[in-house]
């Protein structure tokens, strides 16, 4: 390349940033499935690019065919398998050559698409992932071999998420369709195709990144399924009401209760006090026990399931993942009895309440439900628990097993408590239950374990909830 032909593109970068303060064009290399139309008066017209990014482009041009600064023209774009037609503004014109100019053109993506697309944004629910559990995922780059994209996704909504990647991923487009595999934290994995609405850069933790703002084609139950179950565990202000409202599918629930979690300090006091009534309701705090009671170290490292009625906390479940090592809430009262599972393997619950009013309304059925699910859903077989007076009763009919341990809790109004265990997939699966019992806690489950690959039952685990369906009419 001669010392002129340097100096014309060393003076061309001085102009670059007309495109994008952020984000360079990359060169088009020979052979890249990249290509463009000019649409003139009268003519359609192939051009040479030059440069390449989602905000603009550069184009090599004969110097015959005149062009001006702030020249806004139609373009026809194809990039890889994608198509799409654009406004360009003419932000910068030299000479190239003896005989050609380079040009610069910022995109101008449609202003009426850009207000829908705001309006869109504007009606639909979305939240903010937290930042040290952010889902990720890959696409391979439809415009260079063996190459791929990663970007992490920052918010969701029913309908789309919006992704964050790297200022090397520049061969995008508006229009252009992904394949992609997103991993959600704590919850598992999925594929889906992905189409790219509007572009944008953004600063995160003190770096700029490509912005995408993403819809998925053809969604089905299992994105919005996982992502639900995602957002329910730990986005703010989120709960199954909400997300029903924003058109997500999949989240468990009844139209009776809203199901989330305990994420502030505000939540987390109004579990305390729920605990606190219903122990006290029930008789089995002494007088002098206080509120703080009801708190422990265990609060902290607990998911803590949360059940409000017409906006009011009614009933809660701590629910405990333990690596072996680990001490356990139980293990304050009792030990363990010999072939116990490894608590690797369990999801340890405790402070089950559920407020006075609203006993007996099948609340705490559904909370075992959720716990099943928490609990197959990580890959976990058991759960355990401990119950004392009639609780034990309604465990045994969730498909629990009496361990033989029992403990009496002193500040608990010194009644005996029962070490209970259950195999979770065999109770989904109704081994051990009764057609009853089964259609009464499990069926809801089994169905949608069975939709989501979540369980494989037999043969005989298939004619056994076949013939539990077909003696539902005597009850």
């Amino acid at each position: 390349m001669s010392t002129a032909h340097i100096n014309t593109l060393l003076d061309v970068n001085q102009d670059i940033n007309l495109i994008s303060p952020v984000m360079r064009p990359e060169e088009i290399r020979n052979g890249d499935p990249i290509s463009c139309v000019l649409y003139s008066v009268g003519e359609t017209r192939k051009i040479k690019l030059w440069s390449y990014c989602p905000f603009g482009f550069e184009f090599i041009d004969a110097k015959e065919n005149t062009h001006s600064i702030g020249q806004s023209n139609r373009f026809g774009l194809e990039l890889g398998k994608t198509k799409i037609e654009l406004s360009g503004s003419m932000v910068y014109i030299k000479s190239f050559s003896s005989t050609e100019n380079i040009v610069g053109v910022r995109v101008n993506y449609n202003n009426v698409h850009s207000r829908t697309l705001d309006e869109e944004r504007r009606l639909k629910l979305r939240w903010n992932c937290p930042e040290h559990l952010l889902p990720t995922g890959t696409a391979p780059n439809p415009t260079r071999y063996n190459d791929f994209i990663f970007f992490k996704v920052i918010d969701i909504s029913a309908n789309g998420v919006k992704l964050a990647t790297s200022l090397r991923n520049k061969m995008l487009c508006i229009g252009q369709a992904l394949e992609c595999t997103i991993s959600v934290p704590m919850i598992g994995t999925f594929c889906a195709t992905i189409k790219i609405n509007r572009v944008g850069t953004e600063e995160i933790q003190g770096k700029e990144h490509l912005i995408l703002g993403v819809t998925f084609l053809k969604p089905d139950d299992v994105v919005s399924s996982t992502l639900s179950e995602y957002l329910l565990t730990f986005a703010e202000n989120c709960s199954v009401k909400s997300l029903k409202e924003a058109g997500f599918k999949g989240a468990l629930g009844t139209a009776k209760f809203d199901f989330s979690y305990s994420k502030s300090s505000t939540d987390y006091n109004d579990v305390l006090q729920l605990r606190f009534d219903a122990y006290k309701d029930s008789g089995k705090l002494l007088e002098n026990v206080s509120l703080d009671f009801m708190r422990d170290e265990f609060d902290s490292r607990s998911r803590i399931l949360t059940i409000k009625a017409n906006g009011k906390l009614v009933g809660s479940a701590r629910a405990m993942f333990h690596d072996n090592g680990d001490k356990t809430s139980h293990e304050r009262y009792l030990d363990y009895p010999d072939g116990f599972p490894d608590v690797s393997d369990c999801l340890e619950v405790s402070r089950v309440c559920v407020k006075t009013d609203y006993q007996g309304a099948g609340l705490a059925r559904e909370l075992a439900k959720h716990l099943a699910l928490l609990t197959i859903k990580a890959g976990r077989k058991y759960i355990y628990l401990s119950a004392a007076g009639d609780l034990v009763e309604f465990w045994l009919n969730l498909g629990f097993k009496d361990t033989g341990v029992t403990y009496v809790h002193k500040q608990l109004g010194n009644m005996e408590h029962k070490l209970l265990i259950n195999d979770v997939e065999k109770s989904i699966l109704g081994r051990d239950m009764n057609a009853k019992n089964w259609l009464d806690s499990y069926e809801h489950l089994y169905n949608y374990c069975i939709d989501y690959g979540l369980i494989e039952p037999s043969v005989l685990d298939q004619i056994r909830i076949q013939s539990f369906r077909t003696v539902r009419k005597f009850f």
